[in-house]
């Protein structure tokens, strides 16, 4: 009676009080929790697997975060079971302090491990804010993670720039500037182009139209061609020919005949008029057939719905 067999929450398979640990509820999914116990019984297997998982984060193995990946075992969205004092990570989390871009690429990217925290349910209260960062144990969020210690330059580009994260709730100073100077020392200077001449090697080109003598001037001010205007407005050239502006007067106006354009058109497809109203927010940008595949105003971001309007 006294040891009663019970199965493990993350893996399943039966084990005793001996070969069991206890986990938070918070490092298995919801769904593995039916009884919504507080404090869950795992085997030793997974608890092992979870500290070498963790540990490949913290050290960049790849090769060893990918091999304890496929046991099966291992919770991507849920933070590590980890001592009284320590820091609660999530696979992010870990993945960002130990510096591996591929890692945190391949959690993010393939797996689709969320940075910023998720809206659930249909609950659309608008002070949930869908661009705060998931945070550790300790209120540190991906990008300042990435900032402390040794910052990482390929990592802040990658989620500044292709994850939109902003770096606007860094706390600490200190950190976001020793950052950025680690992000502008990175960064490759800019070379002048292949084509273009030296202006050093060249000192006309520094002093510009007035380091030409007056003869060579005065040569070229005779090689330009002159136009002469008559009384009847008609103009030409000194070799006897009409102005370029004559004579392509008549391919204007050819141009002219065959543009079409949309009235109000959709700035999504451009090919039909704007017929719909955005709700709460007023703004009318769009077709009703383009606004199928939107959730929220290009605009202003909002959550909306779409009604038809009909013009005259």
């Amino acid at each position: 009676v006294f040891r009663r067999a019970s199965h493990c929450r993350n893996c399943g398979v039966c084990i005793c009080s001996s070969c069991s640990v206890s986990w938070s509820k918070v490092c298995i999914p919801e769904t593995y929790n039916i009884k919504n116990e507080n404090v869950v019984k795992v085997c030793k297997s997974c608890s092992s697997l979870s500290r070498m998982f963790r540990r490949s984060l913290l050290d960049a193995n790849c090769e060893d975060a990918l091999t304890i990946y496929n046991t099966g075992n291992v919770n991507l969205r849920c933070p590590f079971m980890t001592s009284k004092g320590e820091e609660a990570m999530l696979p992010i989390h870990c993945a960002a302090e130990g510096g591996s871009l591929d890692l945190l690429r391949w959690l993010v990217d393939i797996h689709f491990c969320p940075i910023k925290k998720i809206r659930t349910g249909n609950n659309r209260n608008k002070s949930q804010n869908a661009n705060v960062l998931i945070t550790t144990g300790k209120g540190r969020s991906v990008v300042e993670i990435a900032m402390s210690g040794v910052p990482s330059a390929d990592i802040l580009r990658y989620l500044v720039n292709e994850k939109n994260a902003s770096v606007s709730g860094i706390k600490d100073l200190s950190i976001a500037l020793n950052a950025l100077e680690m992000v502008l020392k990175s960064s490759q200077p800019s070379q002048p182009s292949q084509h273009l001449p030296n202006p050093t090697s060249r000192p006309e080109l520094m002093s510009g139209i007035s380091g030409i003598n007056t003869p060579e001037r005065n040569r070229i001010n005779n090689d330009l061609p002159s136009y002469n205007i008559s009384a009847d407005g008609d103009s030409t050239d000194s070799d006897g020919e009409a102005p370029i502006d004559a004579r392509y007067n008549d391919a204007d106006d050819d141009d002219g005949s065959v543009c079409t354009t949309v009235r109000d058109a959709c700035i999504i497809c451009y090919e039909n008029s704007i017929d719909c109203v955005i709700t709460p927010c007023g703004h009318q940008i769009c077709c009703l057939q383009c606004s199928t595949n939107m959730k929220a105003c290009p605009v202003c971001n909002v959550d909306c719905n779409f009604i038809r309007i009909f013009r005259p």
